[in-house]
């Protein structure tokens, strides 16, 4: 498939993601506070969802799996990915992907050889750079730099 433009995108806050967590969250209080146990079961039920949420927002909100921009043209053979914390990932590979209408979960190498998972929820970017993603991860699985790579190694 040529012909494939570059996509350049900014993503926006992960707020469906967010929100969506929290309310697991905090439907597994309710759930440990309405059982038949004992309060100290209660007690520690309720903390550690407390601090699932805690680590689960940490993670998403400030670590490095928060995407704040991607640009990509898979016709020249580059993808890369930039974070929160400023870091730039020239992806090598797409290792896998899970597409589903409401979130993108990438897992990538990059070019030191390290993998890298990434979340990207639909509402962070328009529909149209979405959708132009998802085509992109269908029909760019090996970024044409590496096919040809691979194939002179061969």
């Amino acid at each position: 498939m040529s012909g494939f433009s570059q996509l350049s995108l900014t993503v926006n806050d992960f707020r469906s993601l967010t929100l969506s967590l929290t309310g697991i969250h905090l439907c597994a209080c309710l759930a440990v506070l309405v059982a038949a146990v004992p309060l100290l079961l209660k007690l520690g039920g309720v903390l550690l969802c407390v601090v699932s949420l805690w680590r689960s927002l940490h993670e998403i909100l400030a670590g490095d799996n928060y995407i704040t921009a991607l640009s990509c043209c898979p016709d020249e053979g580059w993808l890369q990915v930039y974070s929160r914390k400023g870091s730039v990932f020239n992806i090598e590979c797409i290792n896998h992907y899970a597409s589903l209408p409401f979130l993108l979960v990438l897992s990538v190498c990059d070019d030191r050889g390290r993998r890298h998972w990434f979340l990207l929820p639909r509402d962070a970017i328009s529909f149209n750079q979405f959708r132009r993603l998802r085509v992109f991860l269908m029909y760019h699985r090996t970024l044409p730099n590496q096919a040809r790579q691979s194939s002179v190694e061969q």
